[in-house]
């Protein structure tokens, strides 16, 4: 079906059925979010979360489990399961779990949380506006706070995923002019490198 209208894009996660929770587990099933955990619990956002590997990693992996986790993403199959995941845990990690469902309709959601770390994995391809959502979780983050990103680029004959948006592709320079205007980059390669250099971790000045 066309996926040409926010509203069509909406509908493309919810008509997707179980295929994504099954490929993100899957993806995921070896992987290690250490590289977020610090020696003291932490203010945890997960934005573009899906089934929330990386909240469920902290929950369940690290030696200090979050104290809270915020996982935003819009509505689907695999974020629901992700949420419900999560909340099954909660009690034995001592987290406190909150869902945000994002949808074009509605601003992005405004509150006095702030976070000492977040993550957008795998994601910021996907976001129809990358530098918005960028600046949102960069407003929410406390002085000092790492963010976790790994905007992928798309190069000649690379036209990403289905799911993948040019639009989001526009703004990558925009996003990165952002980040090295208030942030320093403190682990991982260099977003110019040509594969998009993998996972940055970035520290707010």
């Amino acid at each position: 079906a066309p996926r040409d209208t926010p509203e069509a894009k909406e509908q493309f996660w919810r008509d997707v059925g179980p295929w994504f929770s099954f490929r993100q587990l899957v993806r995921n099933r070896a992987r290690s979010f250490r590289f977020i955990a610090e020696d003291e619990p932490m203010t945890f956002l997960e934005w573009g979360a899906g089934v929330c590997p990386a909240s469920h990693w902290l929950m369940t992996r690290s030696k200090n489990p979050p104290a809270l986790v915020v996982v935003v993403d819009v509505q689907s199959e695999h974020f629901r399961f992700g949420v419900w995941r999560l909340r099954e845990q909660s009690a034995a990690a001592g987290t406190s779990v909150h869902e945000v469902v994002l949808s074009h309709q509605q601003p992005m959601p405004l509150n006095g949380a702030t976070f000492s770390a977040a993550a957008i994995l795998e994601t910021l391809e996907h976001v129809p506006n990358p530098l918005g959502t960028i600046r949102w979780i960069g407003e929410r983050l406390t002085v000092g706070g790492q963010l976790f990103e790994d905007f992928h680029p798309h190069g000649p004959g690379d036209e990403g995923a289905p799911w993948d948006l040019p639009e989001a592709q526009a703004e990558r320079p925009e996003v990165y002019r952002y980040l090295e205007e208030g942030f320093d980059l403190v682990a991982g390669r260099h977003y110019d490198e040509l594969d998009g250099g993998g996972t940055r971790s970035w520290r707010k000045r």
